[in-house]
């Protein structure tokens, strides 16, 4: 029996342990090699109603639960106990997970019956409560094993709440929260642990009912982490308690806590269950764990603490000094980095290139991109060469139509009667202005004014419709003089405000007034085009489509309000983007009966005049990308909608083709298709042209530049049109002030309310969002169905087998080692990538893949300690310059008017996206690094970054485009791939994320877009965000240092490395 030497040393007991042996199966066999001579039990506290679940936090403070209703905290350093959760759901078994988080298994009896997760800023929430649906016993211990999967046993020892589940088990809650049942082969589990090498797990089955098991059971973990293979390696008989909680040192053993009276303590047996040692307690004792730091041989035991001096027996915390050291699954220790190791990293060359290589690859992207625009283009030649009569062209061009009205966007239903308000009338000298409003959607209302000749007409009138340039709006005096003149001439007029124009502006500026410093305010509107097309993309719309449809609903305007001849429907687009919604709106809408779009399909006023002789083969039919949306449309170069076929769509219907200035006529070779389109039809006279003169860098009177459509392109116009429809104008100026011209009445707002893009898409997405989006996606069925969906919209982002096109190891200093590697992941793509590994290392290493915008530039700049940490770890660091990123990257401007953005926008046209082709980049880096021996391929890592400053609170945001002090636009490219990667890549060990964007449907809440163009994926925010990708992410995942909609931090600033590392280990 063990003998109790009682001291009492002010209010803390101390026990003498001596040698025991109860019996022969009982016999400690070395018990001098766990407990040193003379060690001491001591009391650290004694007020506690039930004493449990003792587990290590950091800074070595013990955690454990005092079932009465809290958990506590002791500090050894300062010898307090503090109440650490007030009302902890009757908390038993507790354990840290690697995040630094407390796990704790609450049970029954008045508890909450659930596993739960408390933050170490105290925020509690529920892991897991159910099993199948039904309610759980009452959890009562639990393990994590080092890949972040919880093992808990659920027994009822206590508690009168009804029994949803008919026996008592061992569970499993895998990294994606889904609850699994590990096993049923125990009649009342109770402590449990994973082994050091994680291959087994033992669990205590302790039935104290007469004939009870009271075992110590060792199980072998499937692959599943399903537990099988169920072996006893201790039995304490039918008379003895047994185990209750239990603990591991670094040796295996296994600290079990088993027994009452005199045979109350706690047993330490061999991983194969040899009983080696015996610490007794004053009374039953209930767990242990083993201390950190200087306590790492110091066990913790809450047990029955012996009768006190008034009585009572209270439960409290109990240490002792071994010779042995505990075992924890815990958060790496944060140390400090060899400064010698980080200053190496910090100067570590990033070029893997040469110099004289370098311009070569800041336009590897746009050389790429041009081959395979030419290659649309010659597709475009031979098809067309190969059609001979109108059948032919009709089965070319009508699927063509189709995947331009699939681009152009999800097309609302077409309302029976369009709604409209005329908010002011004016009478003019041969002709009436009416100020118009017309729904084109629900609550999204178009401005217009709408020209009438004087009297009402027996006889139906043409109806014409102007889509104004991108210079000036509506009330604009060349409009006005237009629609007087056909007024005049007996035609209903409709001139409209385009999307992001005039009184349908998507920003505050419309006059000087609206901002302190100078800008141009005439040009708001055509600057802001840019951020109301990108916010229509990522809505899975394009401004384009929005243009057409809003002039459809004028047709329907022209048809509702007025009697209209429908043969005489006419559609003129002003040069200057008047043009391309003209184009398109035509094509797509049969009742426009002519159009006349400037400046589209054809040589722009860009093009070189004249044109060269071999114009036919070498002219760029499918046009480039710009930040322009309306010029290159998405998916037009891949889905053969070229801008010639979309004008040769109008046929057979009158078409006026129209350019600014001089066209050259004889060597168009667009022109020249349009005759044999028309001649198809036998319809050679509803052909027609007009042009002017000069060129685009001339000056007036040497070159016609207009705002719209000026008078020298007019004259060929009215010839067409009096030929074709009889209407005979002469023309006209009578210019009223533009202030007449608006069609928002004070009146007319409190009736409609009318609302900005900026109030209406965030709303669109959502609703669109949630008919596809699954209520809980977290399976792989619903990774499947997203990355399908993704795929639609990505363009390719399955990866090749990439070629090792060069690879050169360099030694810097003792340990620190590079690889420089060029891999060309597609024919023309090459991608630089930096490898950095410290020492020799037997066993294959992990890897952390780190992506960012600025490249491994940026990371051995910015990260310099993070990626010192890493390799002190034994990691590998891969560094890979995606596509156009670091050290391939045109140029460091990033905004409207750069390479980047007209990049990107080319992309779009072939049916890509530079997210999606540095997806595919990413993926065959992992191809390369799995295949390699000295990589661990079920450890890699993904780490996306961000070094973009923020902007400061305080920013002025409300600043217009094309002046200083705008506001730093955010780099979420890095957040965004790693996610992306997780989510397509099945074996990812870990996804950290630093400086992304909190989420995408923030973008589309403000009128300027600050992020760039490259990152915008059409269709993205209707269709998922990034809080469902990092939620989709099989691997662990973090994001820290989000940043908002206007690149204002709001995430917290946490590390890479320690998390990385703890991760990979």
């Amino acid at each position: 029996m063990p003998a109790f030497n009682f001291f009492r040393l002010g209010s803390v007991f101390f026990f003498l342990i001596h040698w025991v042996a109860f019996s022969a199966e009982f016999k400690a066999e070395v018990q001098g090699e766990f407990v040193p001579r003379g060690a001491k039990l001591e009391l650290v506290w004694a007020k506690g109603a039930f004493t449990e679940g003792p587990t290590l936090g950091a800074g070595g403070v013990i955690f454990f639960s005092d079932i009465g209703e809290r958990t506590m905290r002791f500090d050894p350093k300062t010898g307090k106990t503090t109440v650490f959760r007030a009302k902890s759901g009757k908390s038993n078994g507790l354990m840290m997970d690697r995040r630094g988080n407390l796990i704790a298994c609450e049970g029954a009896n008045g508890g909450s019956r659930r596993i739960s997760l408390t933050t170490p800023a105290g925020k509690t929430r529920t892991v897991a409560d159910r099993w199948m649906g039904k309610r759980f016993n009452s959890p009562n211990d639990l393990a994590i094993d080092a890949k972040g999967r919880i093992y808990f046993t659920d027994p009822r020892y206590a508690g009168d709440e009804p029994r949803e589940i008919d026996f008592e088990g061992v569970y499993l809650v895998g990294r994606d929260g889904v609850v699994t049942l590990a096993t049923r082969e125990v009649q009342k589990p109770n402590g449990i642990l994973v082994s050091l090498d994680g291959k087994f797990v033992y669990v205590a089955d302790n039935n104290n009912a007469p004939k009870g098991n009271r075992h110590l059971n060792r199980f072998t973990v499937n692959k599943d982490g399903t537990l099988g293979g169920k072996k006893v390696l201790f039995d304490f008989g039918p008379d003895r308690r047994g185990i209750d909680g239990m603990t591991l040192d670094t040796r295996g053993n296994i600290y079990a806590t088993a027994g009452r009276g005199e045979r109350a303590g706690v047993y330490v047996f061999s991983p194969a269950g040899k009983h080696l040692a015996f610490i007794a307690t004053p009374g039953p004792p209930t767990n242990c764990v083993f201390g950190g730091g200087a306590e790492k041989g110091t066990l913790y035991i809450t047990a029955q603490a012996a009768k006190q001096a008034d009585g009572r027996r209270p439960w409290g915390l109990f240490r002792i000094r071994l010779n042995a050291v505990g075992h924890h699954i815990f958060p790496v220790k944060k140390k400090v980095v060899d400064e010698a190791l980080e200053e190496a990293v910090r100067a570590m060359p990033a070029a893997v290139f040469p110099e004289g290589e370098r311009d070569r690859l800041r336009q590897m992207v746009r050389t790429n991109l041009r081959e395979q625009l030419q290659a649309a283009n010659d597709r475009s030649r031979v098809n067309w060469h190969r059609i001979k009569d109108r059948e032919q062209w009709e089965a070319f061009a009508k699927p063509r139509l189709e995947r331009l009205r699939e681009s152009l966007g999800q097309f609302t239903k077409v309302p029976a009667r369009v709604k409209f308000r005329i908010t002011r009338t004016f009478q003019r000298e041969g002709y009436v202005v009416h100020n118009v409003l017309y729904e084109s959607r629900a609550d999204w209302w178009v401005t217009a004014n709408l020209y009438l000749p004087p009297a009402p007409t027996k006889g139906k009138i043409p109806g014409i419709l102007i889509v104004h340039s991108h210079h000036r709006p509506k009330e604009h005096g060349e409009l006005q003089d237009m629609g007087a003149m056909w007024a005049r001439a007996g035609s209903a007029v409709l001139v409209m405000d385009q999307l992001g124009h005039g009184e349908r502006r998507q920003h505050p500026f419309a006059t000087a007034a609206d901002y302190a410093k100078e800008f141009r305010v005439s040009r708001q509107d055509y600057y802001h085009r840019y951020d109301t097309g990108l916010q229509l993309h990522l809505a899975g719309e394009s401004l384009v489509g929005w243009m057409a449809w809003d002039i459809s609903r004028g047709v329907d305007l022209l048809q509702t309000a007025v009697n209209i001849d429908q043969k005489k429907i006419i559609l003129l687009g002003a040069v200057a983007g008047g043009g391309d919604p003209c184009a398109v709106a035509a094509a797509m809408d049969r009742r426009i009966t002519c159009a006349v779009p400037f400046n589209f399909g054809g040589p722009q006023p860009e093009t070189r005049f004249p044109l060269p002789e071999d114009a036919e083969t070498t002219f760029n039919y499918a046009g480039s990308g710009s930040w322009e949306s309306t010029r290159n449309l998405r998916g037009s170069a891949a889905g053969g909608f070229l801008p010639w076929v979309i004008v040769g769509g109008i046929a057979p219907r009158q078409l006026i083709f129209a350019h600014e200035f001089n066209w050259h006529r004889e060597r168009d070779p667009v022109w020249k298709r349009l005759r044999g389109i028309y001649g198809f039809y036998n319809a050679p006279a509803s052909l027609a042209f007009t042009h002017g003169f000069g060129e685009l860098r001339g000056r007036p009177p040497q070159a016609s530049h207009c705002t719209h459509i000026g008078k020298p392109h007019r004259v060929r116009i009215h010839a067409a049109f009096k030929e074709w429809f009889g209407i005979e104008a002469q023309e006209y100026s009578a210019r009223m002030d533009e202030q007449q011209l608006r069609a928002w009445t004070p009146a007319a707002r409190k009736e409609l309310h009318p609302r900005q893009l900026t109030e209406l898409l965030p709303a669109f997405v959502k609703t669109r969002m949630a008919k596809t989006q699954p209520p809980q996606p977290s399976d792989d069925r619903h990774r499947a169905l997203l990355r399908a969906k993704l795929d639609s919209l990505l363009g390719r982002t399955k990866a090749g087998k990439p070629t090792i096109k060069k690879a050169a190891a360099t030694l810097h200093g003792d340990k620190l080692e590079s690889l420089r590697v060029v891999l060309e992941t597609e024919p023309g793509i090459e991608v630089p990538l930096l490898v950095l590994t410290k020492g020799d290392s037997p066993h294959a290493r992990a890897v952390v893949v780190a992506v960012a915008q600025g490249g491994k530039a940026g990371f051995l700049k910015h990260r310099a300690k993070d990626i010192a940490v890493l390799l002190e770890q034994g990691m590998a660091v891969c560094l890979p310059d995606l596509r156009g990123t670091g050290e391939t990257r045109a140029e460091d401007n990033r905004g409207r008017y750069s390479a980047d953005t007209s990049r990107s926008a080319t992309a779009l046209m072939i049916g890509d996206t530079m997210v999606g082709a540095r997806l595919r980049d990413l993926r065959a880096v992992l191809v390369w690094l799995r295949a390699r021996p000295d990589f661990d391929a079920k450890r890699i890592a993904l780490w996306g970054d961000s070094f973009a400053p923020i902007n400061p609170p305080g920013t002025d945001f409300n600043v217009p485009r094309r002046v200083s002090g705008q506001p730093r636009q955010s780099e979420p490219l890095g957040d965004l791939l790693a996610l992306l990667g997780g989510l397509y890549e099945k074996d990812m060990a870990a996804v950290f994320t630093r400086g992304g964007l909190r989420n995408f449907a923030e973008v589309l809440g403000h009128f300027q877009v600050l992020v760039p163009h490259d990152v915008i994926v059409p269709g993205f925010a209707a269709t998922t965000d990034l809080t469902v990708l990092a939620k989709l992410q099989r691997a662990p995942v973090k994001r820290v240092s989000k940043v908002n909609h206007l690149n204002l931090r709001v995430g917290k600033e946490e590390g890479t490395a320690i998390w990385l590392a703890d991760r990979l280990r």
